[in-house]
């Protein structure tokens, strides 16, 4: 960090003068200074007779190299209590933070003009413009050469060397340019949704977006399991059974729950004309009430599971091969009601205190699902509190298929799941982040 200035060389050189009082006529041991630049001969810096006259020029010479180099040590304790002032806890803290975060630094990498202090560094660096395997470094090395440069520039703020007006007009262009690449990208919207057959929404920052896909889901009331639960009219599923008795061929037998329709793999690499696969995403809101005294055991699931094990037990966090969200007792927090991730019946993060279980409770359960087949991606977030509860890099083997349950039937608590998907997906900011945050 700047802030430390060597002393002149000038202090230096006065520290070797030496003098000594005679009578005039007297050889002087004083040694000419040199000046920076100034190359001499041996007979130039001999010492010489002098007279009163020689010595009198002389020592007002050495007045004035004193009198010099008190005001640069005024100059430099003057820019030493400058840089000490700005070096405070919160510019440490801002310098630590740009230098770990290289990735937005590299968004902001611009030219300021009339400072190329650091053009003989960035110079260096892409002189080269290839290794020993033909690549291009310059390119390889962007991201890596962009956030040292941003970095010197501020610290050349702190110093005074760059104006406020400089910073101010980077930030701007930087504002400029990304609310024209976000216009462009909302204009290409249409015809994306087209492409994709559904909403997409543009999530992450504006220099790199990704686009995210909401197809349209529903809760599929054709093979509900209706000895634990049912669909409603209105496309709900609720912990009850229905009014009339519908056996169903395709029904569900072992899992307490419906699904959604299945996400096909992608075409694997070797295909000569693969299909674009984007992220997918998809939500649930459930509605629970406490009714009497007594936690349930559990509330609800929601998640994915390949083809294969779809019916192989009554919980899909039970099941091999899946991944969900869990809410309900964990056994690690007493009776504390919790939100849980499962992965290939492996619990993962627990969080307590989801909701209460004091009669008369009421509680909205908000969680989105990530879906990248194309990555091998899923991951899972708690909307209510903001966070990414989870997320798994897999290889899938068999189709995904949407699962959801919500507890057993009881009258002690009634629990009403909302599948959201499609254009009904409220993508406000919060959810972008999150989204994005799950899927790098």
């Amino acid at each position: 960090m700047v802030g430390h200035v060597e002393s002149p060389g000038i202090e230096q050189q006065m520290e070797r003068l030496h003098f000594e009082s005679g009578k005039e006529g007297k050889e002087s041991d004083i040694q000419p200074v040199l000046k920076e630049g100034i190359q001499t001969t041996e007979l130039e810096i001999e010492p010489q007779d002098t007279d009163g006259k020689d010595l009198k020029s002389r020592w007002r010479e050495i007045d004035k190299l004193n009198h010099d180099l008190d005001n640069l040590l005024k100059d430099r304790d003057q820019r030493k209590e400058k840089l000490h002032k700005l070096y405070t806890v919160e510019w440490q803290a801002t310098m630590e933070y740009l230098t770990r975060y290289t990735t937005v630094l590299s968004l902001l990498d611009k030219e300021v003009p009339s400072f190329d202090v650091l053009a003989g560094s960035i110079t260096s660096q892409s002189d080269n413009t290839s290794d020993g395997r033909g690549h291009n470094r310059e390119q390889e090395s962007k991201g890596h050469t962009r956030a040292p440069v941003l970095i010197h520039q501020l610290r050349q703020y702190q110093q005074g060397r760059l104006t406020e007006n400089h910073l101010a007009a980077i930030a701007m262009e930087i504002i400029s340019e990304n609310e024209q690449q976000l216009t462009e990208l909302k204009a290409k919207n249409d015809s994306l949704e087209k492409d994709y057959g559904s909403a997409v929404h543009i999530v992450g920052l504006t220099c790199q977006p990704r686009l995210v896909s909401c197809p349209k889901r529903h809760l599929d009331a054709a093979r509900a399991n209706t000895a634990w639960c049912h669909v409603t009219t209105d496309g709900e599923l609720v912990n009850s059974e229905p009014d009339t008795g519908d056996e169903g061929r395709n029904r569900l037998h072992k899992y307490m729950g419906t699904c959604s329709s299945p996400t096909p793999l992608p075409p694997p690499p070797s295909t000569l004309n693969p299909l674009p696969t984007t992220p997918t995403y998809w939500e649930t809101k459930t509605r629970v009430r406490v009714v009497v005294e007594g936690v349930p055991f559990y509330v609800l699931e929601m998640g994915l599971c390949e083809a294969g094990e779809v019916d192989s037990g009554p919980w899909v966090s039970r099941q091999r091969r899946s991944w969900c969200v869990r809410v309900g007792i964990c056994g690690r927090h007493g009776e504390s009601i919790c939100t849980m991730v499962y992965r290939e019946r492996e619990r993962g993060e627990c969080l307590q205190n989801t909701m209460s279980a004091t009669p008369g409770t009421q509680a909205t359960l908000h969680y989105g699902v990530v879906l990248d087949v194309g990555r091998g991606r899923v991951a899972f977030i708690d909307l209510d509190r903001g966070i990414v509860l989870g997320k798994y890099d897999e290889v899938f083997r068999e189709p995904l298929v949407p699962l959801f349950s919500v507890g057993y039937p009881s009258p002690d608590y009634t629990v009403s799941m909302s599948l959201i998907s499609g254009e009904d997906v409220d993508m406000t900011d919060t959810k972008r982040a999150l989204v994005y945050q799950a899927l790098r």
